[in-house]
């Protein structure tokens, strides 16, 4: 655990959901599956692996997007809205199945319940609906300031007692911190969020994450930097006690 600064009394602790309590990697892997299957309709012979490079080229670019633009760069754009549209059918029909746990989510969850206000801030879908602030049904994604906004109206505006936990320095670090909130940066290494999956595609895709993810760009700069840095969910806990202290 990295320590950058410590404050007064924690009372709420917003986490993310993608990557936080939830692995987004078998969803994305579909989404990337789906779209190369359509790609080499019109380009046979367009590798997977191609299609992997070309994202990580965005992905160092800190490109959020990456996706889509991928997408519009192969696809036009009615067929990239198309698949889109069918993608969020099957991302909600199979959303148990491809949002799974973080290892140790459930149990981390319930001792923090013990001891701190909980709230889920994450740009969700509102099949995932068991938060307080989901981007599909306020209508705000991070990173934009109103949604941290709505945090901290649930938050009593009191954001010194308030931690966002993230995993990305860009939609969750920096904008909590511009907002007053105390911020913990979860860096999971992708091999060790529990998705192991068959698939050579699949595969194929966790391996692309391990070279390059969102989730694992470091700050800028000091003013981008966490008050602290944690390397598993199970140091959560013990990371909330250290700013309090």
């Amino acid at each position: 655990m990295d320590k950058t600064a410590r404050g007064s009394r924690i009372e709420w602790v917003f986490l993310d959901v993608g990557n936080v309590l939830f692995s987004d990697d078998p969803l994305m892997a579909v989404v990337y599956g789906r779209m190369w299957e359509v790609i080499c309709r019109k380009q046979p012979g367009f590798s997977f692996a191609s299609l992997m490079a070309e994202r990580e080229s965005l992905i160092e670019t800190w490109e959020y997007q990456h996706y889509g633009i991928l997408a519009r760069r192969h696809l036009r754009e009615e067929e990239w809205t198309s698949l889109h549209l069918q993608i969020r059918e099957e991302v909600k029909s199979r959303f148990d199945e491809l949002n799974q746990p973080i290892p140790a989510s459930l149990e981390v969850v319930r001792s923090l319940s013990r001891r701190y206000k909980l709230g889920v801030a994450a740009n969700q879908m509102a099949a995932c609906l068991r938060a307080i602030l989901i981007s599909e049904e306020i209508g705000l994604a991070k990173p934009d300031p109103r949604f941290f906004e709505r945090l901290l109206r649930v938050a009593g505006r009191a954001s010194e007692r308030a931690v966002m936990v993230g995993d990305r320095i860009d939609n969750d670090i920096i904008p909590a911190k511009r907002m007053g909130l105390r911020t913990i940066w979860l860096r999971l290494d992708p091999a060790k969020k529990g998705y192991q999956p068959e698939a050579v595609n699949a595969r194929l895709y966790l391996e692309s994450l391990q070279r390059a993810s969102l989730s694992l760009i470091p700050p800028r700069s000091s003013q981008e930097q966490p008050d602290l840095t944690i390397h598993s969910l199970r140091d959560l806990p013990a990371a909330l006690e250290a700013l309090s202290s």
